[in-house]
């Protein structure tokens, strides 16, 4: 490992000094005392150090003996700032401008420790976050709801990258009382559960932010009767865009409305510490065909959802959070943009590279009001991720994010349409955008999809225990799909293979021959047989397995289309990959949802073909 590999993220300041410290094996870490913002950090920096690796460090609150480590507080360092000294002189030093500075020092520290043991380089670095906000969006209601020992890694391995904030993004997925008709099948997370996430978040100086859907998306509530009466479209709804017809999604912009989410906001909010909240509102296709149609036609269908916004965004501000919302509609005409409601943040959410976010937060950044940027992982819809297309979203969002002054980025991961994905499909993504978001220039390297070095090693460090034949894994599939000739927007080629109708596929196919998915094949077929003698955990094998399971599957069906079979006839390889699929997802997820998920993947070879 080169000695700049010991930093991750690549830091703003590296000095080297040329020599040697060696740690005392007893050695003693001193932090503030007097302060109460630094509590968290101490009560929970010895339990963090034994998660990261038992790193010999004890704690004291005030200096006992000859401390070799010490924190002291600084007022010349900008929020979340450090600089880290180690030098035979003074030993281990560390100022920090504040709490969370302290904990990404000591975490800066124990990577030097995992890679160097006690023998430890002399050096002086100095690091700073570009983006004060940098969070995760992982999405808990398309089928997939995580375990809490999946959750308590997670937030384990964001501290690792200096993420600072995470949403849950939830639509039914959790069990609100007196609506288990809702989430009944869907494994979801207790009051108890989101408390108990809620303070390792706080020990892990993340910001755990309440995020539930509040006015579009509702889909999962809309489809029983006792809330019907509450939908735009009741009946559902001609969504023009997909040239089909839907169930509800979308409440009416209605003072009911107002109260039921209210309801649901007085049960959820409590189990955060958190001052923000995310309400969603993304997305309210139906707004204007049924139940506002004549409001909207008086008034504009723009102004009437912006009203409705406003409403849920007195209702945030009266239990004492700062809301966010998905900025999508707002964008629409460059004009509502003045109309922000009071104290809230917009994010502007896209998940393809070239999306216009210079042009989208230009507008944002001139009414001087604080906003985030949301690009996306491009993990989802897809059984091994799209990382071309994750990489130059990601750094144009934060380019973007950076250059007109935007509050931070939310990184997100979504489940669309089953949830099929391994776990990992996220990683290489993630692992970017933080680096991207503490430090752009520093850290470009990393985002470059053509140059996977940096992000192997990135990837096994922070998620594989330092296994890189397991990251370059992940980063071979993360580009299966240069297989094909033609790319597909927002979903894997191998993906939509394995889903599409038939009545669909012949235009798909259309521009796919023999050769390409040959080609697919040969790649899936080369890079499972590389993984033997890897060392992979049984966990990530498993995942692995049922991936390739499924990308046969998806090049199998694809071929008896050109060959004009039918794939009925491939029920028994369906079965048996299904029988993989179930098994990884368990390992690492809840029950709820995974009948759902696993039928999407039946119902591709048992209709007529």
């Amino acid at each position: 490992m080169n000695m700049e590999d010991l930093f991750f993220p690549s830091p703003k300041s590296i000095k080297w000094l040329g020599e040697e410290y060696l740690l005392s094996p007893n050695a003693i870490l001193s932090v503030p005392c007097g302060d109460t913002s630094w509590d968290v950090f101490h009560d929970n920096a010895q339990a963090i150090l034994h998660d990261l690796g038992g790193y010999p460090l004890r704690l004291e609150r005030v200096f006992g003996g000859q401390p070799q480590v010490t924190i002291s507080p600084s007022a010349n360092l900008c929020s979340e700032g450090f600089q880290l000294s180690i030098t035979r002189q003074t030993g281990i030093c560390i100022q920090a401008a504040d709490a969370k500075a302290a904990f990404y020092a000591v975490l800066t520290l124990a990577r030097i420790l995992h890679f160097r043991g006690r023998a430890l380089p002399c050096v002086i670095v100095t690091d700073m976050p570009d983006l004060p906000t940098r969070g995760f969006v992982l999405d808990i209601s398309r089928c997939k709801v995580p375990t809490m020992t999946t959750l308590r890694t997670l937030v384990r391995q964001l501290a690792m990258l200096r993420i600072n904030q995470l949403q849950l993004y939830t639509e039914h997925t959790y069990a609100f009382a007196g609506h288990s008709l809702v989430w009944e099948k869907a494994s979801p997370m207790t009051p108890n559960e989101l408390r108990e996430l809620d303070g390792f978040c706080q020990a892990h100086a993340i910001d755990l932010v309440p995020n539930l859907q509040s006015f579009g998306h509702m889909e999962r509530w809309l489809c029983h009767a006792p809330y019907r009466h509450l939908a735009e479209c009741p009946d559902g709804f001609f969504h023009e865009l997909l040239g089909a017809h839907r169930a509800a999604g979308t409440l009416r912009p209605s003072p009911e409305s107002l109260a039921f989410v209210a309801s649901l906001y007085d049960a959820y909010l409590p189990n955060f510490s958190s001052q923000q909240f995310n309400i969603g509102g993304d997305e309210p296709w139906e707004l204007g065909q049924g139940w506002s149609q004549a409001l909207c036609a008086t008034r504009g269908r723009r102004r009437v959802y912006l009203t409705h916004l406003s409403g849920l965004g007195k209702l945030v501000s009266e239990r004492g959070r700062r809301m966010q919302f998905w900025a999508d509609v707002l964008l629409e005409e460059t004009a509502n943009a003045t109309m922000i409601p009071e104290n809230a943040v917009p994010v502007i959410w896209g998940y393809d590279a070239g999306h216009p976010f210079e042009a989208q937060c230009t507008i944002l950044a001139r009414t001087g009001r604080e906003y985030l940027v949301a690009p996306g992982t491009s993990s989802w819809q897809s059984f091994h991720g799209r990382l071309d297309n994750a990489l130059q979203n990601i750094r144009e969002a934060v380019t973007a994010a950076r250059t007109h002054g935007a509050r931070g980025v939310l990184i997100t991961a979504w489940g669309d349409n089953g949830n099929h994905q391994p776990w990992w499909t996220f990683y290489p993504a993630l692992i970017a955008g933080a680096a991207l978001a503490w430090g752009l220039e520093n850290n470009l390297p990393i985002a470059n999809s053509d140059e996977t070095a940096p992000l192997a090693q990135a990837i096994a460090s922070v998620f594989l225990s330092d296994n890189t034949s397991a990251a370059h894994h992940i980063l071979l599939r993360a580009k299966a799909d240069r297989a094909f000739a033609q790319q597909i927007r927002n979903k894997s080629i191998l993906w939509e293979l394995l889903f599409i109708s038939p009545e669909k596929a012949a235009a798909l196919l259309s521009g796919i021959d023999g050769q390409e998915i040959a080609r697919a094949r040969r790649m899936a077929d080369e890079a499972w047989e590389a993984q033997a003698g890897g060392g992979w955990e049984s966990l990530f094998t498993q995942e692995s397995s049922a991936a390739y399971a499924l990308e046969k599957l998806a090049l199998q069906r694809a071929k008896v289309f050109l060959d004009g079979g039918n794939c009925a006839s491939l029920l028994p390889e369906a079965r048996a990959a299904i029988e993989l699929y179930q098994a990884a997802w368990l390992a690492r997820a809840r029950p709820g949802g995974l009948d759902e998920s696993t039928d999407r993947i039946t119902a591709a070879f048992v209709r007529k073909t």
